[in-house]
């Protein structure tokens, strides 16, 4: 898939899968739905969820730093949590 990160466009629209393509362009992988932002509480704290429109998923963040975000993906059914972070990059320019 060459996962590369998500895209926040506002609360409502998010893009939670930008991938490279073969050229190494940077696409929106829209194939799996868009999502959108909730505060929530995860396990006794305060965080943002990114909540999948067509998919039993919840990624949720917590602030490291201005730039680093901690996420933990709660799938549905799935008794495994998945942690991975974030890095804030400059804006690429994404293709539909």
């Amino acid at each position: 898939m060459r996962w590369y990160g998500k895209r926040f466009v506002d609360a409502d629209h998010v893009e939670p899968l930008l991938c490279r393509d073969a050229d190494g362009a940077v696409c929106s992988y829209t194939d799996m739905g868009l999502a959108s932002l909730r505060e929530v509480v995860h396990r006794g704290k305060q965080s943002t969820a990114m909540v999948y429109d067509q998919l039993p998923v919840i990624d949720h963040f917590r602030r490291l730093t201005d730039d680093v975000l901690l996420c933990v993906m709660d799938k549905k059914g799935d008794p495994e949590d998945f942690y991975f972070h974030l890095t804030r990059v400059p804006e690429p320019e994404v293709r539909a």
